[in-house]
């Protein structure tokens, strides 16, 4: 017979709770993306890890954004979206946006270098490492948080820079030492997609 395994509060450790799931939740390491969208013209981000591609064919991806922000609010009303990958020198941007207490509209993007999308306008950071420009295709209810999946009409990679990851509650460096420094065409210009960079599931 397999043995079974115990819980950490079976043996006498923190009990089953919201807590403990973060913490245990933590234990998986994520990329850190800026989300932004546009409602009348005015530009909106929030920092978000909960971020994966969803298919191929169509090409959709998916976000985790609190049900009870004014960001759900705002990609509700406006049914656009622009992820920015965020690089390991940008935990400013990342703290910027992760901050509740922030400015709304252009007051948050004041200090920061960001380009319109190619698609839908909304903000990507110039600096950032790729980008994906999305239209809202549906919103799922889930819990205390909505899950917004968007169809990417426009994508690219932006830069070579390592890679910005949030685990065990902290930040940390994903060296990318395969890749050159060369940076990549940047198609916020040209509006392209190409198959080279089509998101991998």
């Amino acid at each position: 017979m397999t043995r079974r395994l115990q819980t950490s509060e079976e043996t006498g450790g923190p009990r089953s709770g919201p807590l403990h799931f973060r913490q245990v939740a933590g234990c998986f390491p994520t990329g850190i993306t800026l989300v932004s969208t546009l409602v009348n013209g005015e530009p909106h981000g929030m920092t978000a890890n909960a971020f994966t591609t969803v298919s191929l064919d169509p090409l959709l991806v998916l976000v985790c954004v609190n049900r009870n922000t004014r960001m759900q609010r705002f990609i509700e009303a406006s049914r656009v979206f622009a992820i920015t990958v965020l690089a390991a020198d940008q935990q400013d941007v990342s703290g910027r946006f992760a901050d509740a207490t922030r400015p709304t509209g252009w007051a948050a993007f004041a200090t920061f270098t960001y380009l319109a999308a190619p698609a839908t306008g909304c903000p990507v950071l110039r600096h950032g490492l790729a980008f994906f420009d999305c239209a809202v295709t549906d919103i799922h209810l889930a819990g205390d948080h909505c899950l917004v999946v968007g169809e990417a009409l426009a994508f690219d990679e932006l830069d070579k820079r390592p890679a910005l990851v949030f685990v065990d509650g902290r930040y940390a460096t994903l060296p990318r030492s395969w890749a050159t420094s060369e940076t990549a065409g940047h198609s916020l210009r040209t509006g392209c997609c190409s198959a080279r960079s089509a998101p991998q599931t």
